[in-house]
């Protein structure tokens, strides 16, 4: 049988699945063959469980391809009540002939790589669900006039380098050469995009000075690609680039011994060293640990030796910074041993004392400077391009967001735990994988950016973990890939002009200790439409979200619409269609929610996430993604041949009415996955998938590692997680929690809270009009009849 699972009970009309799906990248499959095909394993409802029939869920319009247009008697489900056969999904053929047929008829494309006009798509947001099928949707393409580029090419998959250490700037403005530049007198001088200014030409575009002979200016990186990296030449460097230095302030306290904390970090630090980026062997180690003193860790001689330094008023070294300090391959067998010793020398630790800041000054004064408070802490770190990245454990109140000043303008990351114990696992390997992942990344080192627009624009605000100086540099000791920084921007005057240029620079020394320029080009169309776009900020209270959300609607209703008064139906461009859903989940997240009992520190550490996160992962935080698994369709969690990538289920509505008693649901958000089993489950569903007998035998909670079960839906869910996991954009680590319809209240409660369009037990009962503020819990249908009655 092909087609997705469907429960569709005895005596019951079948439900028909969709007759196909328009794949991003459009090829088709081959129907397999029905010769020796398994029949689908089906997981029916019981016969007392019966209930009626669900409308089908809206489908996304999934990135991979599906089998063709199948008959209702190919889609409908076998019941079988005694036997039990597992679906098996067939692999997957393309349809070559389907593939160069498109070639074909995109080389007869008359806008001459110009993207056709398309006429714009207004949805009516009053009575129909969001339309999730878009929350991947491809952004429109960017309708540039013609030839605002030099010959600009598609971008590859890794930042091309320049060859040379020729850097082409304007004298006026200082912003590098780019696609976007023209040639004037002879070819000689090039106008600058962003002020107007002719420059002169470098020879070595057309001179290549190594090998004596012309050179092709036209087929240079800087003048082809929208991102491109320079190798900084000597003016660039101030001093050589300091060897990348990791120095561990480990909590020995009482409390931490106790949860296991030290053991699990010794064995995850253990475990990331040969993973930290060390090409040219010049990474250092130090360690030091602290409860009521400071634990200093000599790593020359035969054995490792602890120092003890009591006077926390007056920190000080208590032997030279390179007896501390030590090269990590130079040292690797005296830290293996340290590390190994460490999970059990603390063991009798009866301190409960944890002089934290006295420690991170000795870290700094390790690193070859002095502080005194946070604030000054962290200022004193970017100078000395010092980043702090922060693990907090916590039972009760650890002041997350008092701490996490140090990482934000150090350019580092907040980690938060609470209540840590190393006898849950499944929190001992978050622990650890997000050390590991932390440890292993390529980051780039003693960093500063600039962002420079076109004439008439400024960068009014900046935002992410970084230091600015005065008055538009972004400091950052260290640049993660998992992190986002937002410059906000505002027009001081009107533009003429038919695009508007950005353009970024980093200026960065790599891992392995080459200094060099990220350059980002940004070339944008200008429209002459009045645009209201959000200005919210993460520090702005509920009111303003929603008044910017209402400014915007209001604005397009006017100025787009040509409306006069309030609109009767609150619509949108399908762009802008799912802002409202988005808005409404920022609200509800821990950050903004005001049901009054959420944990200070985890609404601290929500906040962190939304502030730093990159766009991807940010989505998936504010719009969690809800699968149904019982029913997945045939191929969603195999492997799909063509990318080497998992093909996931279609989303579903993030509401209630797509929960039906018997099935199995997920929704994950890049920090959780949670696994929804409904009460009526049957027996095979559990067995097939967590190795239960019955849904009485299913146990609620945090989980490390889904159980592999030799049956389809095991596989597919484990693969499916496994992507989640592998593929993530940032150090986070996302958590397994099995939960119960009529399992463990809380954990239902979390689950149910990730329903976005549903109403929360502290939302208002009457309709959203009623309202006069603003209130978290509101269901999507009410959030959005608040806004148009505000749409005045």
């Amino acid at each position: 049988m092909s087609g997705p699972y469907y429960n569709t009970p005895p005596g019951q009309p079948h439900i028909n699945a969709p007759s196909g799906f328009s794949p991003v990248h459009t090829p088709t499959f081959q129907q397999p063959a029905d010769v020796g095909r398994k029949s689908k394993r089906y997981y029916p409802q019981l016969p007392s469980q019966v209930s009626p029939v669900a409308q089908p869920s809206v489908y996304q319009q999934p990135t991979h391809p599906v089998s063709q247009q199948q008959t209702p008697q190919q889609i409908a489900p076998i019941y079988q009540d005694s036997a039990y056969t597992s679906p098996v999904p067939q692999k997957a053929t393309y349809d070559t002939g389907y593939n160069q047929a498109l070639t074909g008829m995109a080389n007869m494309n008359v806008y001459s790589g110009v993207p056709p006009p398309t006429a714009r798509e207004d949805v009516s947001l009053i009575g129909q669900p969001p339309l999730v099928q878009d929350l991947h949707r491809k952004p429109p393409a960017i309708r540039l006039p013609p030839n605002p580029y030099l010959n600009a090419k598609t971008e590859k998959k890794t930042v091309p380098t320049v060859p040379d250490t020729t850097v082409a700037r304007c004298s006026r403005c200082k912003t590098y050469i780019n696609p976007f530049v023209k040639f004037s007198a002879g070819a000689l001088q090039w106008t600058c995009n962003m002020c107007g200014m002719s420059n002169e030409v470098p020879q070595a575009f057309d001179w290549d000075i190594i090998n004596q002979q012309h050179a092709d200016r036209y087929s240079r990186p800087e003048l082809n690609y929208g991102c491109v990296d320079f190798v900084a030449p000597a003016d660039y460097i101030v001093r050589p680039p300091q060897p990348p230095s990791y120095v561990f302030i480990i909590d020995i306290s009482f409390q931490s011994v106790q949860a296991g904390m030290v053991s699990v970090v010794a064995d995850a630090i253990k475990e990331s060293l040969d993973k930290i980026p060390n090409e040219d062997g010049r990474a250092q180690i130090a360690f030091i640990t602290v409860d009521n003193a400071i634990g200093f860790y000599k790593l020359l001689g035969r054995e490792p030796e602890m120092l003890i330094v009591g006077e926390l008023n007056d920190i000080y070294l208590p032997r030279m910074a390179s007896d501390l300090i030590v090269n990590l391959v130079e040292a690797r067998n005296m830290i293996d041993n340290l590390l190994e010793k460490m999970k059990s020398m603390h063991n009798q630790s009866q301190s409960s004392s944890n002089c934290l800041g006295s420690a991170l000054q000795a870290a700094r004064k390790l690193l070859r400077f002095i502080v005194t408070n946070w604030w000054t802490f962290a200022g004193e770190c970017t100078k000395s391009q010092v980043c702090a990245d922060m693990f907090v454990f916590g039972n009760q109140f650890a002041d997350v967001a008092t701490l996490n000043v140090i990482p934000r303008f150090t350019g580092g990351q907040t980690h938060f735990y609470p209540g840590f114990h190393a006898g849950n696992q499944a929190e001992s390997v978050r622990l650890k994988q997000e050390i590991i992942a932390l440890l292993s990344e390529e980051i780039g080192l003693e960093a500063v950016m600039r962002t420079r627009c076109s004439e008439g624009i400024i960068c009014k605000a900046f935002y992410g973990n970084f230091t600015t100086r005065v008055p538009d540099v972004m400091a950052l000791p260290n640049v993660p890939r998992g992190q986002s920084y937002c410059v906000e921007l505002d027009l001081e005057e009107d533009i003429q002009s038919s695009c508007v240029f950005f353009q970024t620079a980093l200026l960065y020394t790599t891992c392995f200790g080459e200094r060099r320029i990220r350059v980002m080009n940004l070339c944008l169309p200008v429209t002459k439409t009045i645009d209201k776009g959000a200005n919210g900020k993460l520090r702005d209270s509920r009111d303003y979200l929603s008044k910017q959300t209402i400014e915007i609607c209001t604005a397009y209703g006017k100025e787009i619409l040509g409306l006069q008064s309030a609109p009767s139906h609150l619509t949108l461009c399908r762009e802008l269609s799912l802002l409202p859903l988005f808005v409404l989940g920022l609200l509800k997240s821990e950050a903004f929610n005001d049901s009054g009992v959420i944990h200070p520190d985890i609404r601290a550490q929500c906040a962190v996430l939304l502030r730093t996160l990159p766009t991807d992962s940010w989505l998936s935080l504010v719009h969690p993604n809800f699968y149904c698994i019982h029913n997945m369709p045939q191929f969603a969690g195999t492997i799909d041949e063509r990318t080497g990538k998992c093909i996931f289920p279609p989303n579903a509505n993030l509401s209630s009415e797509n929960l039906e008693p018997h099935g199995c649901y997920m929704v994950e958000n890049g920090q959780n996955i949670f696994i929804w089993i409904g009460k009526q489950a049957v027996p095979q569903l559990c067995k097939d998938l967590l190795g239960a007998p019955s849904i009485q035998e299913v146990k609620s909670g945090q989980m490390a590692i889904l159980p592999r079960i030799k049956s389809p839906i095991s596989e597919r869910l484990n693969t499916i997680i496994q992507q989640l996991r592998s593929e993530r954009q940032v150090t986070y680590y996302p958590s397994i929690y099995i939960v119960k319809e009529d399992g463990d209240p809380a954990l239902r409660a979390r689950f149910l809270g990730q329903l976005l369009e549903d109403r929360q037990p502290n939302g208002p009962v009457t309709a959203g009009a009623n309202q006069e503020i603003v209130n978290s819990g509101m269901s999507y249908f009410q959030w959005l009849g608040f806004i148009r009655a505000k749409c005045q």
